[in-house]
């Protein structure tokens, strides 16, 4: 290693004189380096003197002798060994061949210092991150506010019980025919998570707000051809109805099935049920048949 420090001077010491005056104890005022009593060899006219007890040093600078060297008498001050002063390196000076392996810890980096541009693909894993709570198989990691991570598991969403229903029909004779609206008496359950379909109203009621796929088919006997224009199927919701309408030709005498089905963006607590409407039959003469169907299932 190369050396570090004031350039030696080679086969000489560094050498600093006086003269006595016969009453000055510290005729050399400052001495030129810092240094101790034992750190330097003092010589009046030739005569070295004894350390600590002919002279002293104080204060790294100051000589003091005991006595007054004499008027004339030549003082020579040998610097037996000199602090060694490191220069500090210039701006930008130490490149990473001038650094150890392994001797850079995280005292020396300044917060936030260390941004994506100084970080390696995939340096980061699952052990580094801060996330709130322990995951298990299955779960993944959600945004969440309020918490130091950001981060949480946190399991998938399951569609809330209570949100599939599968309802059927009794036979109900003369219900509808002369352009009124007849509420489907969906009276048999087939299926009903949660019990969310009540068959004596025929209604379901949203257990949480979301998404439901709503289907019913209405089987109807008893149309009189030539007389029958119009029937109308319709989901009612809270929000609004969702209608299949059939017309002349599309009508089949005596009995036909219209089916309608819709995605219903229903509230907490929002209602749905299925109406019949016949027109040009007549009187009440039309029957709801046995074999239609009612049903529901959340999807969000």
């Amino acid at each position: 290693m190369a050396y570090i420090g004031r350039p030696l001077q080679v086969a000489n010491l560094a050498v600093q004189s006086g003269t006595g005056d016969g009453s000055d104890t510290t005729p050399i005022a400052t001495l030129d380096y810092a240094t101790t009593t034992n750190g330097i060899a003092v010589y009046l006219d030739g005569v070295r003197q004894l350390a600590g007890t002919d002279f002293n040093v104080t204060a790294q600078t100051s000589l003091t002798f005991t006595t007054a060297p004499a008027n004339g008498v030549g003082i020579d001050v040998y610097f037996l060994g000199l602090e060694l002063s490191l220069p500090v390196p210039s701006d930008a000076s130490v490149t990473s061949a001038k650094i150890g392996n392994d001797q850079v810890d995280s005292q020396h980096y300044v917060a936030g210092s260390i941004d994506l541009e100084h970080m390696s693909s995939e340096s980061v894993d699952e052990d580094n991150l801060h996330i709130s709570n322990a995951g298990s198989n299955g779960q993944f990691l959600s945004k969440q506010s309020g918490d130091a991570g950001g981060l949480t598991w946190a399991s998938v969403s399951s569609p809330a019980e209570g949100c599939n229903f599968l309802v059927t029909n009794d036979h109900v004779y003369n219900i509808t025919g002369n352009n009124t609206t007849y509420t489907c008496a969906f009276n048999t359950e087939i299926s009903d998570v949660g019990s969310n379909f009540n068959t004596g109203t025929y209604t379901f009621t949203a257990p949480a707000t979301g998404m439901y796929l709503l289907s019913a088919s209405v089987k109807i006997h008893g149309l009189t051809a030539g007389t029958t224009d119009l029937i109308n199927v319709s989901i009612v919701t809270s929000n609004r109805s969702y209608v299949v309408t059939w017309e002349g030709s599309d009508l089949r005498y005596n009995e036909t099935i219209c089916g309608v089905a819709s995605v219903a963006d229903m509230d907490v607590s929002d209602t749905a049920y299925v109406s019949l409407r016949v027109n040009g039959n007549g009187s009440d003469t039309a029957d709801f048949k046995s074999g239609s169907y009612f049903s529901g299932f959340r999807i969000s």
